[in-house]
């Protein structure tokens, strides 16, 4: 790409372009890391057939023969070491290479991560300030239900308590004891007149809320 093109190519474009010529050619790098190793395979596989073949003329008394495959067999053997340390030389380059495009892979998410987090602990602290205002808030309306419930149920609101903790632990540990038939066994009696009354007081409670509506 000439510098005119960079010129009026818009930024992202250009690194776009930029992230995949270098993916080409670490990946032409690799293949061709795979390529001199094929061909250091295929170096011994002919150094070792000139040995056989010179250990053959050898048994048949061909000694010429196999001085000139024994030759071979040498070549072979040189061709082979300097393969190995060129491409020896060459995987740890791109070894480098490739943990240095992994560290940039992962600065540039840390970076996208960064910037997508985008913590401001003064917004923070408003939203947990008027998360508390509105619990509050609740509370009171809460309080205005249970207050008009009161009212209207009088004494009888009482039997409504939840039991405490402790009682609840005592009823729990009695009931693992034995001393107790399970919770789910138990049929709570109410009083018929104390029931009447119960369901009277709720009737006049739903009424005053609807005429309130």
């Amino acid at each position: 790409m000439g510098w005119f093109s960079k010129l009026v190519t818009p930024s992202s474009t250009l690194k776009r372009q930029e992230e995949r010529e270098r993916r080409r050619a670490l990946n032409e790098a690799k293949r061709l890391a795979d390529s001199t190793s094929s061909q250091i395979e295929k170096l011994g596989q002919e150094r070792d057939n000139a040995w056989e073949e010179a250990k053959a003329y050898l048994a048949r008394g061909q000694k010429a023969a196999a001085q000139r495959l024994i030759q071979t067999v040498r070549a072979k053997d040189a061709q082979i070491q300097k393969m190995e340390k060129k491409t020896w030389v060459f995987k740890e380059y791109l070894g480098t290479l490739e943990m240095a495009e992994t560290d940039k892979m992962l600065a540039e998410s840390l970076n996208v991560l960064n910037h997508a987090m985008n913590i401001d602990p003064d917004k923070i602290a408003a939203t947990v300030d008027r998360t508390e205002d509105l619990i509050a808030d609740q509370t009171d309306v809460e309080s205005v239900w249970t207050e008009k419930y009161n009212d209207s149920m009088g004494t009888l609101a009482l039997n409504d308590a939840i039991p405490s903790v402790e009682q609840m632990m005592g009823d729990l540990e009695a009931e693992v004891s034995g001393d107790i038939a399970p919770m789910s066994q138990i049929k709570v009696a109410d009083d018929a007149g104390v029931q009447t009354e119960i369901d009277s007081r709720r009737s006049q409670l739903s009424a005053m809320l609807a005429d309130k509506q």
